[in-house]
């Protein structure tokens, strides 16, 4: 058995993410019954965001056009960001909370940052500033993912930012304690997780998938589709929501908010 590949992973991803969305849209909880299904749907979708954190960190040590990837990330938190208000508060626009790709493209900014620095040697010759740059550059960031509110605030940063470390330290040291490097660097992620939430602690099987992963897929993802289910899925449950909570008379789905 060769593994799993990079599709297989993305996918257990995606689908977790879908079931958890369910249940922030599509559940109330204020009954016995909600309270079973959403802590169910919930628990599954515990594995989505480390995933993608894994995910995003090799894509980025594998991509041909950081400047593309970049682009993507960009367009897709804008695009992404009313469908992620309609399913998460029932509104059109909601500055109070971002969606998850800000997070991620915080995340890739430092790390585009931080190999022009360290792996680029932008700062040949200039240890010290090199040495400082990521740190200050890493502040940055955590800053960022608090100050615009976005989903999974610094700690989903902090995740990104852990992930890259333990990658970038996976070129010289590939196995710590017996343990590959890049799945020592999962474990954290997802410790920094538990310790925002102790519900995120049913991420830890995300670990089993990373363990069994190898990088030369045998089935690609076409990248925009990848991209486009995020607010595809998030803009159905949100309208559904929507569209529920009126036929119901407010037993399921969120009520609609213009602002």
């Amino acid at each position: 058995m060769k593994g799993i590949d990079r599709f297989t992973i993305k996918w257990v991803a995606m689908i977790s993410m879908l079931i958890d969305h369910v249940a922030s849209g599509l559940v109330h909880k204020d009954t016995v019954a909600g309270q079973a299904v959403g802590i169910c749907f919930n628990t599954i979708g515990r594995m989505a965001f480390p995933l993608f954190v894994y995910l995003l960190v090799d894509g980025f040590t594998r991509t041909k056009s950081k400047p593309k990837f970049f682009l993507r990330l960009l367009l897709f938190a804008v695009i992404s960001e009313v469908p992620f208000d309609l399913m998460s508060s029932g509104r059109i626009l909601n500055i109070g909370y971002q969606n998850v790709m800000w997070t991620l493209l915080f995340g890739f900014a430092f790390m585009w940052a931080t190999q022009l620095v360290l792996e680029d040697k932008f700062f040949d010759g200039v240890r010290g500033i090199a040495l400082v740059i990521p740190v200050l550059v890493g502040a940055l960031f955590l800053l960022c993912g608090y100050a615009f509110r976005t989903d999974y605030s610094l700690y989903g940063v902090l995740c990104v930012i852990v992930q890259y470390i333990f990658v970038f330290i996976s070129k010289k040291k590939p196995v710590i304690a017996h343990i590959r490097t890049d799945v020592l660097g999962l474990f954290f992620v997802i410790l920094i997780l538990t310790v925002m939430n102790h519900s995120e602690i049913f991420a830890a099987p995300a670990l089993l998938l990373v363990m069994n992963y190898y990088r030369k897929a045998d089935k690609k993802m076409p990248k925009w589709i990848g991209y486009a289910f995020y607010p595809a899925h998030m803009l159905m449950i949100g309208l559904l929501s929507i569209g529920l909570y009126r036929w119901t008379g407010g037993l399921i789905g969120k009520t609609f908010h213009v602002m």
